[in-house]
């Protein structure tokens, strides 16, 4: 068990690893708790039901976010330009006739 004087910083340098990475912490540590509250969840009403309904919120978010890309397409696409990663002219249209 690290129950040193480096034990903290540690912990705290991994959360903050985790956070530039996109990943969130899922546990209270000092609680022995899920934070998002997965555990409690399961505990009440079974593992096998718990991963099934966070595949389906999972799937609802991805179409819902399908479903708005389109619109935010060209926003994303102009801040990607703006930072010099690609060329501010979008592709030319594969349906176009030739010029």
């Amino acid at each position: 068990e690290l129950n040193t004087a480096v034990d903290l910083p540690v912990r705290v340098a991994a959360v903050r690893d985790e956070r530039l990475r996109g990943a969130v912490p899922t546990r209270n540590e000092a609680r022995g708790r899920d934070a998002l509250g997965g555990q409690v969840f399961a505990d009440r009403v079974g593992a096998p039901i718990t991963v099934a309904i966070g595949g389906v919120v999972t799937l609802a978010g991805g179409l819902v976010f399908a479903r708005k890309w389109p619109a935010l397409r060209g926003s994303a696409r102009e801040l990607v330009a703006a930072q010099g990663m690609i060329v501010s002219a979008p592709p030319p249209d594969p349906g176009a006739p030739p010029s």
